[in-house]
């Protein structure tokens, strides 16, 4: 059962709390995407999470995420793609 560990998640949550999201990726989440920006940013989260990288919601840009994203990655896009 050692295959949990490869497992990729993110969640999908209305919750804006900036402490809650940080929270979110300090439990190894790859992404959070809010509810609703759901249509038009769920399947490129689900996208970037499998290829590894992190996903925030567009909507989140505001939020002082930058701890929580050490590793490069940046609101609404991963870095590699900029999209």
């Amino acid at each position: 059962m050692d295959d949990y560990k490869t497992w990729r998640n993110f969640f999908v949550s209305e919750n804006r709390s900036p402490d809650i999201i940080k929270e979110v990726f300090t439990t190894g989440a790859g992404g959070y995407v809010v509810k609703s920006d759901a249509g038009t940013e769920l399947l490129p989260a689900v996208g970037a999470v499998l290829q590894g990288k992190r996903f925030v919601s567009r909507s989140l840009v505001d939020y002082d995420l930058e701890d929580s994203l050490a590793d490069g990655s940046e609101n609404g896009h991963d870095v590699e793609n900029k999209q």
